[in-house]
């Protein structure tokens, strides 16, 4: 069960009282496991946090007519106020029945439903409830942006709709027989992220609560994206998939629209495509709709010229209507109170002073929203739009009143909308207004970005850049930015016509300006590679701009410049952008789908280069030199994506190649036989090729796919391959010719008599394979005399390892393979009698295609769909069948023997525990050990103990020895239901000759050890191992057992293997809560031993860390010889000195400063407090400032812990942490943790973002770091800050924000799209 919201439980008074008891406080470990509250008391403790009841049980009441009355209002208020904004004409949006369908069919109880602003979410909605309503549904609407007040509970949120208490208990006793729904519309109102009122999502999270014990109340949640990723609240919804699914509604499609318009009378085809574009946003296409059929004929580029139209027409409108309208005292009141205020919404009592029945009108004509208690715009955006009208109008100064108004985000969209209307109305005073801001030392960073997002949406001319430029080189605190506008196509084609570009380029204080040719080449590639041919080769400079051009934009037009850079060796070490495994090979990616001739033609260039400088290393072939890799991540797939796409330009480029670095590097193994070339001498057919393979994989499809024009030409490349010496040119050559067949049949039977070493062209798995489809293809097509010369040949045609003594098994098969392949039809009598005399020598070896390198799993030697319908008998035939660990490989999936039919049989018992145990009870001790002991480990904690008892008898004594861990593991299945007999075999068990040798001490091969030298594994996989643990786990549970046990516990403690006693440990721990004395007894003779090693163990660390808090001064001497240990037994050894300290049991022989401990035991402190910072934030404030970075990394790890601690310790932890060391290094931990909290003081969040910031610069805007990624989290750290602080907060959080802007920081303009 989801827990919605979470409540610290109070602990028990015996709790309290254990806590205060010396040795049984609270102990931190490593696993965040309290060693004494579960080992050694061995008590139950109930916790209530993850659930809150509410009281009463919840039972049905009955419903009043009232409340049924008070649920339409709620869905009416929200059609109401839905309807205001909503278009005239309405297009079919497709999320409305998809989400229907899945309130109606999922399964799942709530919906998450989000978009962009304007993408018609609530519409969607709407019109699914309505759907929903009319097929006789019950539902219930609450819209958070109208509650007045913050509600701290689901029943005061249904009393401000309206309802007598929470919405999901009113419409589920509501509903009667009937399905139910309730919907949260505009949940980004009470979000942490813009919301005005975070604290009422409370309320909604105690729905949510409800909604568990209401199951068959369905709940949608409507919400912008940008709340819904930067809330954490929200952001958690998602995570329980079970219960919570989520819907994106996206932008109108353009058919949709036109569908709109058309239904709506408006002539589609005069609509232009701009226009179009712009009604795909639901908002865009209501504006539109309220235009008369003249101004909707004309053309709309942006929001802007759809409010001017809208606003001159409606204002005209309700004028003729009412005889007069005081607009500017409406609309000025407004927009002065708004802006004032910061604000959307204001005060009904703000007009009263204007007639109510201009309000009224404007209300209907869909110009404000008004509810009676307060009036809005209709849209947010057109607040902005009014804010900017009348700004200009009054021809007030941008610069001024942004310097005197508080430079807050609410002034980001004013300032915006500023611009843009001096842009389309005043470029004159627009370029002026711009360059004020941009040259202005008061104005905040946030706001200049602001500025050039204008401008780079504006569509900019020569006199815009010759207006800009003197800003753009040195002139204002964004130049750098201005001068990246150059990298868009607009402002590329501006400088271009004012006639700058080549001056710029030659110009060395001009640089920024050629950097940016690196992006522009995506959209201007030839105007581009114009430009800087004069520069290739002029400096190193230019040369890696000219690389990273090719890295980050090739594209079609760019092709003959790359080539050309390629041939001169300026692409020698290119890679594709970004990704860490990219390679060359990454940069054609997407070349090759837009211009694959242009893509052959790079990768010939990259080749005739890559040869060049391998031959200038005296290597004559490149993949040996090692100028080209042959590992590639995707770079194969890529390579014959292009040979397929262009096949003659591929064979102008590659062959070449290949041909010559085969010529180079072959040698003949054979007088008789042809040269061969170690590269393409052995193939196979690969799913995931290397780039060699797929080199020359590409270049026989190439001459596949050309095979059947370019055998028809005098002199082709084909004949040319088929005259050559080197095998892999005549496999290429022959599978040119059977591509071609068809038009050159008997030129290719010539050329198979040409020679019988043509005859053998294939595979490695199956070498004949390639000559053997040339025959099936020619014999189809050539004349009937090359058929007879074929079949001659053929029948006379026995290699030499066939006539050997070796080979005679064979004799005839390479014979067998190629005759069956000529067309039946065409078949000779003479070749008709020798295949029916081949095929009764090789019944069972028809001839086989090459198989492609395929990894299966060894699967058993019957069907696993059969197991299901198994009898015991044929169980018992099986196993009597398959009685060894024999494998076939011969089969399409290999299959195994007895191992794998045990695992099937095991998997079967799991399905049905008591049959296959009655029938495990039959087996006897001819069976294979292995199916009792799957059976065994099958059904364990599945049927009854008695039969578990009997089955576990049957099975020592059937299986022996090789049942012992298999009988343990059954036990600890229920160790706490164990009888006589179970106890007799581990007695039994516990004196098994299993282990015989130290196997984590044991060399698996050179310089590694079995089990990584881990002896807590190695005692796992023992039999006298698995008897101590489970003898642990049988005490924990049934301590009664301790007198019985006590002896064999004993035994084990004194095992010669160092793992068995490893293992003990955990006995041990049990017996603490029946013989302490004795426990504490064989603890000291289990850490006694001369060996250190046992230490090295988690169960030796639990030990350790018991007994040295229970008695610390005994066990005083074995912590502090860990301490001293190896470094992996001395981190270990730290864990417990920070229990031991946590808990004040530390011994004062150890030392209490941690600056005395070993680097390795430091760190393991560091881990253990870390996951409880809060025991002894003194110490973790040391440990951030330690001097060993490996120490301080892990004291990092304590700022995701704080949710444990109080908040006067978080604050002295963050500060600490702040100022520290770890944190230059590890600053991201911070911010992780902090954008999933909500507790921290704002002072401190802000010191850290500020440290940050210095530590990191540049970095938070590259998005190859990792610090990008915490430059979203911190940018959503001081977004919710601001929007919940007091001024000298937002202050600060502006700092932050300008900060972070001067810096480009990742993630800041995307979450500021809707900032205000």
């Amino acid at each position: 069960m989801a827990a919605w919201r979470r409540k610290k439980a109070e602990p028990s008074d015996q709790e309290a009282q254990g806590a205060s008891r010396p040795g049984t406080g609270e102990v931190v470990s490593n696993s965040v496991h309290n060693v004494i509250g579960n080992v050694l008391q061995a008590r139950d403790v109930i916790v209530q946090g993850d659930l809150i009841m509410s009281g009463a049980p919840v039972g049905k009441r009955r419903s009043s007519q009232g409340e049924r009355e008070a649920l339409g209002r709620t869905v009416e208020r929200h059609r109401r106020r839905n309807g205001a904004t909503r278009p005239r004409f309405m297009a079919v949006h497709p999320a409305v029945q998809v989400l229907v369908g899945w309130l109606a069919a999922d399964s799942r109880q709530v919906l998450v439903v989000h978009g962009r602003a304007g993408s018609g979410k609530s519409s969607v909605v709407a019109d699914a409830v309505t759907e929903l309503i009319e097929a006789g549904w019950t539902a219930g609407v609450v819209r958070m942006d109208a509650i007045r007040q913050v509600s701290a509970s689901a029943e005061e949120l249904g009393g401000s709709c309206g309802l007598p208490d929470s919405p999901v208990v009113v419409v589920d006793e509501t509903a009667g027989d009937a399905r139910r729904v309730v919907v949260v519309d505009q949940l980004d109102a009470v979000s942490t992220y813009s919301g005005r009122m975070p604290d009422s999502y409370d309320a909604v999270a105690e729905m949510l609560e409800e909604a568990e014990r209401h199951p068959q109340v369905k709940i949608v949640l409507v919400v912008r994206t940008v709340d819904l990723e930067a809330d954490p609240r929200m952001r958690s919804l998602l995570s329980d998939e079970s219960r919570v699914g989520s819907m994106e509604i996206a932008d109108l499609e353009a058919t949709a629209v036109k569908a709109a318009l058309q239904a709506g009378g408006v002539d589609v085809a005069s609509i232009q495509p701009p226009t179009l574009e712009l009604l795909r946003l639901p908002l865009h296409l209501a504006v539109f709709s309220r235009l008369s059929s003249k101004s909707q004929r004309l053309t709309y580029r942006t929001l802007p010229d759809l409010y001017e139209q809208f606003t001159t027409q409606t204002r005209q409108a309700v004028e003729t209507e009412l005889g007069g309208l005081d607009w500017a005292t409406i609309t000025t009141t407004l927009v002065s109170h708004m802006s004032d205020n910061e604000v959307l919404q204001v005060p009904t009592a703000v007009l009263d002073e204007v007639p109510r029945r201009q309000v009224s009108a404007l209300a209907s004509a869909g110009v404000l929203l008004d509810d009676t208690v307060t009036i809005s715009f209709c849209h947010e955006t057109y607040f902005d739009f009014m804010f900017a009208r009348a700004f200009v109008a009054r021809g007030e100064n941008l610069h001024e009143f942004l310097v005197r108004s508080g430079q807050h985000l609410f002034r980001r969209a004013q300032t915006r909308q500023v611009l843009e209307h001096l842009a389309g109305t005043d470029r004159r005073a627009f370029h002026a207004t711009v360059g004020e801001l941009l040259a202005s030392t008061t104005v905040r960073s946030h706001l200049l970005d602001v500025v050039v997002g204008v401008l780079g949406g504006i569509d900019a001319d020569g006199d815009d850049w010759s207006a800009l430029e003197p800003l753009a080189f040195g002139g204002s605190r964004r130049s750098g930015k201005l001068t990246g506008l150059l990298s868009s196509a607009r402002w590329f084609d501006a400088a271009d016509r004012a006639g700058r570009w080549e001056v710029m380029l030659r110009d060395p204080d001009r640089v920024g300006a050629a950097n940016q040719l690196v992006i522009a080449a995506r959209e201007r590639p030839k105007r581009v590679a114009e430009l800087v041919r004069p520069h290739i080769g002029t400096s190193q400079e230019w040369n890696n701009r000219l690389r990273s051009m090719v890295e980050w934009s090739l594209t079609p037009g760019l092709v003959d410049l790359t080539v050309e850079l390629a041939e001169q060796g300026l692409l020698d070490h290119a890679r594709g952008p970004i990704a860490i495994n990219s390679d060359f090979w990454s940069i054609l990616y997407g070349l090759k789908d837009d211009e694959p001739r242009g893509a052959a033609r790079i990768i010939g260039a990259h080749l005739r280069r890559a040869q060049v400088r391998a031959q200038e290393d005296g290597s004559p072939d490149p993949f040996a030199s090692g100028h080209l890799k042959s590992g590639s991540s995707g770079g194969a797939s890529t390579v014959i994506d292009i040979a397929e796409a262009a096949p003659e330009q591929f064979l102008v480029e590659v062959l070449p190649f290949l041909v010559a670095v085969i010529q180079a590097t072959g040698f003949r193994d054979d007088p008789e036989e042809l040269l061969v070339s170690p590269r393409w001498r052995y193939r196979v057919i690969e799913s995931n090729p290397q780039i060699d393979s797929a080199l020359f994989t590409g270049v026989e499809k190439a001459l596949c796919a050309t095979a059947s024009r370019m055998v028809t030409a005098e002199d082709n490349a084909i004949r040319t391959l088929a005259g050559s010496d080197l095998e892999a040119l005549r496999f290429l050559a022959c599978r040119a010719y059977t591509a071609g067949a068809e038009q050159a049949a008997d030129e290719a039977v010539d050329w198979l008599l040409s020679d019988p070493r043509n005859l053998r062209l294939g595979w490695s798995d199956s070498p004949r394979w390639a000559t053997r489809q040339l025959v099936e293809a020619a014999s189809r097509h050539c004349d009937d005399d090359h058929l007879a010369a074929l079949c001659r040949m053929l029948l006379q045609y026995y290699p030499p390892w066939e006539t050997t003594v070796h080979g005679r098994s064979a004799h005839g098969y390479s014979q067998y393979q190629l005759l069956t392949a000529i067309d039946r039809e065409r078949l000779l009598p003479d070749c008709a009698r020798r295949i029916a005399e081949l095929k009764r020598r090789f019944p069972h070896d028809p001839p086989t295609a090459p198989q492609p390198m395929m990894a299966h799993f060894v699967g058993p030697p019957v069907p696993e769909k059969a197991s299901g319908f198994m009898t015991d008998q044929d169980w018992l035939r099986a196993i009597g069948k398959y009685h060894d660990n024999t494998r076939n490989y011969s089969t399409t999936a290999a299959v195994g023997g007895v191992l794998e039919l045990a695992r099937m049989l095991g998997r079967a018992a799991q399905v049905e525990p008591e049959r296959f145990t009655r029938l495990a009870l039959t087996f006897d001790a001819d069976i294979p050990a292995h199916h009792i002991v799957h059976v065994v480990e099958a059904v364990a904690g599945k049927i009854p103990t008695p039969l578990l008892s009997e089955l576990c008898a049957h099975a020592h004594l059937v299986a022996g020895p090789a049942a012992g861990r298999a009988v343990c593991r059954a036990i600890q299945a229920n160790p706490g239901d164990i009888d006589e007999v179970l106890l007799g075999l581990l007695a039994h068990y516990s004196q098994d000759s299993d282990p015989e040798r130290e196997t984590a001490r044991t060399a698996s091969r050179p310089g590694q050890w079995y089990y990584n030298g881990d002896l807590h594994t190695a005692g796992m996989n023992c039999t006298r191992g698995a008897v101590a643990e489970t003898i642990g786990q049988v005490l924990f549970a049934r301590p009664e057992f301790g007198n019985r046990l006590l002896p064999t516990v004993a035994r084990l403690a004194n095992d010669p293997i160092m793992a068995v006693r490893t293992q003990t440990t955990e006995a041990v721990l049990a017996l603490f809560n029946t013989h302490p004395e004795e426990a504490l007894n064989l603890a000291n003779q289990l850490l006694s031993e001369p060996k250190i090693d046992i230490f090295d163990s988690d169960p030796a660390t639990h030990l350790l860390t018991s007994v040295a808090l229970l008695e610390p001064q005994r066990f005083a001497g074995h912590l502090a010889r860990a301490l001293a240990g190896p470094e992996a037994i001395a981190e270990r050894a730290g864990h417990v000195w920070a229990n031991a300290l946590g808990n004040d049991r530390l011994d004062p022989s150890i030392p209490a400063d941690p600056d005395m401990l070993a680097v390795a035991a430091r760190r393991g402190a560091a881990t253990t407090l870390a996951t409880a910072p809060g025991v002894r934030p003194d110490l973790m404030t040391r440990f951030f400032n330690d001097s060993d970075a490996t120490v301080r990394e892990a004291a990092a790890a304590a700022v995701t812990s704080l949710d444990q601690t109080d908040t006067a310790t978080t604050q002295t932890l963050v500060t600490a942490f702040t100022t520290s060391a770890a944190f230059t290094e590890h600053f991201d931990n911070l911010f992780r943790a902090l954008e999933d909290s909500l507790a921290l003081l704002p002072e401190a969040i802000l010191d850290a973002c500020d440290r940050a910031i210095d530590i990191a610069g540049g970095d938070l805007g590259d998005i190859r770091t990792a610090t990008a990624a915490v430059s979203h989290d911190m940018v959503t750290i001081v977004l919710r800050l601001y929007r919940q602080g007091h001024d000298d907060v937002r202050s600060r959080c502006l700092d932050v924000i300008d900060r972070m802007s001067d810096l480009n920081a990742s993630g800041l303009f995307g979450d500021f799209t809707w900032e205000r």
